[in-house]
């Protein structure tokens, strides 16, 4: 499937007796899926987001639309998607500054989620703006394969359990923005630049608990869950 759409994290709530959470996540986005049998494949959203040559890439845009769009869709359509994340990039070439929800679903729920950004006031009003210039589908060329969206320069097992990995991550960062807008002010979605200036704002606050803790919270207790093992590291992201 390579649908185009008119110009228009392995990880679950957990209660854990005698430790009560201060914070709520607008929807645990658990894993899970009932799928009822039907084949699977994996469906790459892609956002692109208008970035003038002069300019700096506007990533609070990113924030805007996965609290804004692509929350409620996962709480909507989790029981049918058993995995998925977000992409984040922006670098000087024919993609530009790209935001992608990519999910391992059946066409049917594909489809659905397909129509409802399609029908989206939000992203219809941010491509109204010029802010967002287009949204696109597509599939990986091996798209019901789990591995299909891991790189296929790492070892087949570990493209075969990344999927899961990376879920947890985008599950974490998708809470954090949630938790971190937690009292959006009350705008309609046609007031675009008020809601950019806020989660430009929310943008902030989430990469200063990146810079202050993600030495800790992320790569200090991945470290642990596989012992403390020594690693090679290449200083380039």
């Amino acid at each position: 499937m390579n649908l185009r759409i008119p110009a228009v994290v392995l990880a679950a709530s957990l209660l854990v007796p005698g430790c009560v959470s201060t914070v709520q996540l607008k929807s645990p986005h658990p894993y899970g899926a009932d799928l009822e049998d039907q084949p699977l494949s994996w469906h790459h959203v892609r956002l692109k987001w208008h970035w003038p040559e002069e300019q700096a890439a506007d990533w609070p845009l990113d924030l805007l639309i996965a609290d804004r769009v692509f929350s409620d869709l996962i709480t909507e359509y989790q029981s049918a998607l058993p995995l998925w994340r977000f992409h984040r990039r922006a670098a000087r070439d024919t993609a530009g500054h790209q935001f992608s929800f990519i999910f391992y679903g059946s066409e049917v729920t594909a489809d659905a989620i397909i129509d409802d950004i399609n029908n989206n006031e939000l992203v219809n009003r941010l491509l109204e703006k010029g802010r967002l210039e287009d949204v696109h589908v597509t599939t990986p060329g091996d798209a019901s394969e789990l591995h299909a969206t891991s790189d296929s320069n790492w070892p087949d097992k570990l493209q075969s359990v990344w999927p899961m990995f990376i879920m947890g991550v985008s599950q974490s960062w998708l809470g954090l923005v949630e938790t971190h807008a937690d009292s959006p002010p009350r705008l309609a979605h046609r007031n675009v630049d008020a809601l950019i200036r806020y989660y430009s704002d929310v943008n902030e606050e989430v990469n200063e608990v990146w810079n202050q803790y993600a030495q800790h919270a992320f790569f200090h207790h991945i470290s642990g869950v596989f012992g403390y093992q020594p690693v090679g590291l290449r200083m380039r992201f």
